[in-house]
């Protein structure tokens, strides 16, 4: 008896700390997202700002017509509409998913990549999608849990790039890549996430997905991979990483649907 309550104990210790690991977890992720929509928000707000002073200009010297009033009002709904689906794919981001469902994880990594590619941009890093010839790219499990992964597999690969620019090793101008290769086999989709930013170093790779272990050092929470794992494996899958082709390489394993 006192074996069980013993057992008892440590389990629910172990499911309080996983529920600490993906609240601290889902925080990062609020911030990393945020500093994407202010991203996305620049330009569509810089131009509103520019579109502004050009209606103002026009009123003053009585230069107004209904044209271009008309063609205003379309530039400034597109612009608004922009921003209205930036909010939206937030909103959705953060909504958990409630039960497996079937769903793309193309879809799922193509929204991840749209949400960060004014960071990218910034950033001089280009990402490339390659997904093998008449791949089944249906899978069972939590969508928005699995956007959750990409974002912290390809954050970490852009941090690393940043890292790099900062230190000097590499020019601000010179384009830097991130490949993510999708593919079948036998019944598994695999996920491959590659950077070419000089990979992990090796007393971090051998704790890889232990909580507080970070790729960034002092500058990450040390748990994006451990809950990366978790979510991978809550839909029966795999995730792994190593050093390969000067880079960090993730590899995500999981089953096709059927359905």
């Amino acid at each position: 008896l006192h074996d069980i309550t013993e057992q008892t104990l440590l389990q629910e210790e172990k499911e309080k700390q996983e529920k600490l690991l993906v609240q601290q977890s889902k925080m990062a992720s609020m911030g990393e997202m945020i500093a994407a929509i202010a991203h996305q928000w620049k330009q569509p707000l810089n131009v509103l700002f520019l579109m502004s002073q050009d209606f103002e200009e026009l009123d003053e010297l009585g230069e107004l017509d209904d044209d271009y009033k008309k063609t205003f009002i379309k530039k400034m709904q597109k612009q608004l509409e922009f921003m209205n689906d930036t909010i939206e794919d937030f909103r959705n981001f953060f909504r958990p998913s409630k039960e497996k469902i079937a769903f793309d994880v193309v879809m799922g990594i193509k929204n991840i990549l749209h949400l960060l590619k004014t960071q990218f941009k910034s950033n001089s890093i280009s990402v490339n999608l390659t997904i093998q010839e008449n791949s089944n790219t249906m899978t069972f499990g939590y969508p928005n849990e699995f956007k959750q992964v990409v974002l912290n597999l390809v954050n970490n690969a852009k941090d690393a790039y940043i890292g790099l620019r900062e230190s000097g090793l590499l020019s601000k101008s010179e384009i830097s890549n991130i490949d993510i290769n999708i593919e079948n086999i036998n019944n598994f989709i695999y996920v491959h996430v590659q950077d070419y930013a000089g990979g992990i170093k090796q007393q971090v790779l051998d704790k890889l997905f232990e909580p507080y272990n970070s790729t960034k050092g002092e500058k990450g929470t040390g748990i994006g991979l451990t809950i990366a794992k978790t979510i991978i494996e809550n839909m029966d899958g795999e995730i792994s990483g190593k050093n390969e082709n000067g880079g960090a390489k993730f590899t995500i394993k999981l089953k096709i649907s059927e359905t």
